[in-house]
């Protein structure tokens, strides 16, 4: 086999492995809050978009914008969400300040309509916020975040089991009697995922393909 055939060799090897990898896809879904709620969006009891209380980067939250009070159960929905993809990660940044063990926040998912405490969700290992064990809420159950621990960051979940599903999402507080606080607020949500890999080349791979037997040809031509 001559150099020529070796060097086109290499190049189709190469570019059509590169053909093969998964692309980056878009977001499955993002909300920053700063231009309002979708129409398969929508928040109940104290929850609402503001920019006091718990502030994240000084722009708009979804939360308690003035604290909370006895007896509360809160929370910000989005339905009909497509969960496509092998690694589907859900995260949002939080800034919480909640009466430790006996209020707590934590995130519902599941088909509509929602019957929480079923279908609680828990952060993945790398997530700032970790759930504890604390009192039995109605909604939340026994196990839901307090904010004792890492009162503001970023919070985790893999929803990658629910793959091929399409689902509600709850995120939602609750109080009992006595203290009241400033609560809980969130931005920045995002659900991401990792496409399935697909063997069938991207133009971009067509055209890195062009270039390579151009680059080939020339190489032919400069030796005779």
């Amino acid at each position: 086999m001559n150099a020529n055939k070796i060097t086109l060799t290499a190049i189709l090897s190469a570019l059509l492995g590169l053909a093969s990898l998964p692309s980056h896809g878009a977001p499955l879904f993002f909300q920053d809050f700063d231009s309002g709620l979708g129409a398969n969006e929508s928040s109940y009891g104290a929850f609402a978009l503001g920019t006091a209380g718990n502030t994240i980067n000084g722009s708009a939250t979804m939360g308690h914008p003035g604290g909370y009070g006895n007896y509360e159960y809160s929370y910000y929905q989005i339905d009909n969400v497509a969960l496509t993809g092998t690694k589907i990660l859900l995260s949002f940044d939080y800034s919480a300040y909640i009466e430790p063990y006996w209020d707590g926040f934590n995130v519902v998912v599941g088909t509509d309509p929602l019957n929480p405490p079923e279908g609680v969700v828990s952060p993945t290992a790398s997530s700032g916020m970790q759930y504890s064990v604390g009192y039995n809420l109605s909604s939340l159950g026994p196990v839901h975040f307090d904010s004792s621990l890492n009162p503001t960051g970023k919070a985790e979940f893999d929803l990658s089991a629910l793959s091929g599903s399409t689902v509600s999402i709850r995120f939602q507080f609750q109080s009992d009697i006595s203290i009241s606080n400033s609560g809980f607020n969130m931005d920045n949500l995002l659900i991401s995922n990792e496409p399935v890999s697909s063997a069938v080349p991207e133009p971009t791979s067509f055209a890195l393909l062009g270039l390579g037997l151009a680059g080939l040809g020339l190489s032919r031509r400069k030796r005779r």
